[in-house]
């Protein structure tokens, strides 16, 4: 199916990951500051840290017994979307 959708898609998709790009390398210049608090005329930055902790699956899989395994696991299907460039 031809549709306008895929382009208009694949041009956005391509604005956000630069958008991003340029996001994580402003946030990368606040956090080599060192500073805990950065303001400027509109807007106060604050940096800290947070702790995540995560489980492996692939390892509680391999440790955790079969059945308690798939008790706690949850699999979701979601729409998936993806580009590819089909001409240069």
């Amino acid at each position: 199916m031809k549709s306008e959708l895929a382009d208009l898609y694949a041009a956005a998709k391509i604005e956000v990951e630069a958008a991003q790009a340029a996001l994580d390398a402003i946030k990368a210049q606040i956090i080599a500051t060192g500073c805990d608090v950065i303001e400027g005329d509109d807007f106060r930055v604050n940096v800290g840290l947070q702790e995540r902790t995560t489980i492996s699956a692939k390892e509680a899989e391999k440790v955790l017994p079969t059945d308690l395994y798939q008790s706690l696991a949850k699999t979701t299907m979601f729409p998936a979307v993806r580009y590819k460039a089909i001409r240069a």
